[in-house]
């Protein structure tokens, strides 16, 4: 009985899919240009140091879990232009929490992207993108020996980003896939503050580029 029911569910799936492509092929194709929206999540982890004298970034944030969102048009069959925003809960490195206390860190960034469709027009579309924006990182740790509860915070440019990914197809106007990208980014000021006291904050000195390798699922939504 059991193994009659896996073979009716198998054939069900089978006919489900062949049916798909009918009815794409059937209902009316989308306008070239128009709105989108797109969510992705993923997983990223840091390479390079926040000054040329300061320490990797992996020093404070060991990896980010990003979690995005993108407003963009459809210049066309091949170009498309975003807007994104990306906030990322993130582990702070083991360094700034002392045993039993915990500290916290995020990476929010934010910025405009190109995307050139290598095929367009076939279920399985891969894609490149470029694009530039701004990137906000943040700690909280706790220094057990003098018992100060130190937060950070580092901005500056992603100048550039670079991402690859496939779109696959689900209907006419959905298509989910995989996507990786890398950052390259200049922190150019910081801010500290020690145990809810004043907040300082400064340029920062000797520039040095790091860089975020993130990965994940893409979901996208054609208007």
């Amino acid at each position: 009985m059991r193994a009659r029911r896996l073979v009716l569910l198998v054939l069900l799936v089978l006919a489900v899919l062949l049916a798909a492509p009918a009815a794409r092929a059937a209902a009316p194709a989308l306008p070239e240009t128009g709105p989108l929206l797109a969510l992705r999540a993923g997983f990223g982890v840091p390479q390079g140091s926040i000054a040329r004298a300061g320490p990797d970034v992996s020093d404070v944030v060991a990896r980010k879990v990003p979690l995005g969102f993108e407003l963009g048009y459809r210049l066309g069959r091949r170009v498309w232009g975003e807007l994104q925003f990306e906030i990322a809960p993130a582990t702070a490195a083991s360094a700034l929490c002392a045993a039993g206390t915990s500290c916290s860190a995020s990476d929010v960034r934010f910025g405009l992207a190109l995307q050139l469709r290598l095929l367009p027009d076939r279920r399985i579309d891969p894609w490149i993108g470029v694009g530039a924006g701004v990137e906000v990182m943040n700690a909280e740790g706790l220094d057990a020996a003098t018992a100060t509860r130190t937060e950070w915070s580092w901005a500056g440019l992603e100048l550039p980003f670079v991402e690859a990914g496939v779109d696959v197809a689900v209907s006419r106007e959905v298509a989910v896939g995989p996507w990786a990208s890398v950052g390259f980014g200049r922190f150019t000021s910081e801010s500290m503050r020690a145990n809810g006291g004043d907040t300082v904050s400064g340029a920062v000195h000797g520039r040095a580029t790091h860089r975020w390798l993130t990965a994940g699922l893409r979901a996208t939504l054609k208007l």
